[in-house]
């Protein structure tokens, strides 16, 4: 719905993600330089039925330029459709009237809510960036930061997180050109030189209560029972602190804390986990 301009690129997107109790809210910066003549244009967001449910809307929605509330109108689309995803569509823009100047940065933001998708047994979120491809150049860097308040035993799960680029889920192993960091409080995924297509997203999966409370139980569709599999450093990182002690304590708990009773893969998982949380410090 952005108008694209040859002469504009957008330097940086900064979306913040923050997991609530029954919602999320999402915060966006961006960043763009004009390096041509001054200009006016109207520029778009979109409002799409997310892939892990088709009722969701983003409510509460707000807009900013360079740091001052901005007007917006809700413009009804045709329904843009993804070649992927037949039912998944664009039915609304918040579009925004944003002068652009010559040679010179300019900052724009949006923040909403959003009531959690459903995938199957697990809560979902997606991020919408696709349409970075309007603008002139790839978005120069992109930075994701997730914070998880919904509760100690809400887990993000790493192998239902991923990017959908080009019809195609890149998972955390396949993230060549991307950093992924957690410094207790938050996860911090940085990308280079983004070139999407228009409906590339970020998407990531959240399980409630569904290892935490009984990690030797039968149900391990996640394969993250702590006694039979190996937990990874991509695993791990996605974990709260809270969660990295809890699975920590329940390894030592179920011995005793005797350290000759652990299995190898208990003992491996125990290593790990005391090697991220020393990482944080």
């Amino acid at each position: 719905m952005s108008s694209a301009h040859p002469s504009i690129s957008m330097k940086s997107e900064i979306i913040k993600i923050d997991l609530q109790p029954g919602f999320y809210h999402v915060h966006v910066d961006f960043e763009f330089y004009n390096e041509g003549d001054s200009t006016s244009i109207k520029v778009g967001f979109p409002h799409w039925h997310y892939g892990t449910s088709k009722t969701n809307e983003l409510k509460n929605f707000k807009t900013t330029l360079n740091g001052k509330s901005l007007e917006y109108k809700i413009l009804e689309d045709n329904g843009t459709k993804t070649p992927a995803h037949k039912a998944d569509i664009v039915d609304l823009w918040f579009v925004r009237d944003i002068t652009f100047s010559s040679k010179a940065i300019t900052k724009t933001s949006v923040d909403y809510d959003c009531e959690y998708g459903v995938a199957g047994f697990y809560k979902g979120v997606e991020y919408l960036f696709g349409t970075g491809q309007t603008w002139k150049n790839p978005i120069g860097s992109q930075t994701i930061e997730i914070t998880n308040n919904i509760s100690p035993t809400s887990v993000i799960l790493c192998d239902r997180t991923f990017f959908v680029e080009s019809d195609k889920w890149k998972t955390p192993d396949s993230w060549k050109d991307t950093q992924i960091t957690n410094d207790g409080k938050k996860i911090t995924i940085t990308r280079k030189n983004v070139s999407p297509d228009f409906f590339d997203l970020f998407r990531f999966e959240i399980a409630d209560e569904y290892f935490l409370f009984n990690p030797y139980g039968d149900y391990d569709s996640q394969n993250y029972r702590l006694g039979k599999n190996l937990l990874t450093e991509k695993d791990l990182i996605f974990f709260t602190n809270e969660q990295l002690l809890y699975m920590r304590n329940i390894i030592l708990a179920n011995h005793g804390n005797i350290f000759q009773e652990l299995s190898e893969i208990e003992l491996a998982n125990l290593q790990a986990i005391q090697k991220e949380e020393a990482r944080r410090k």
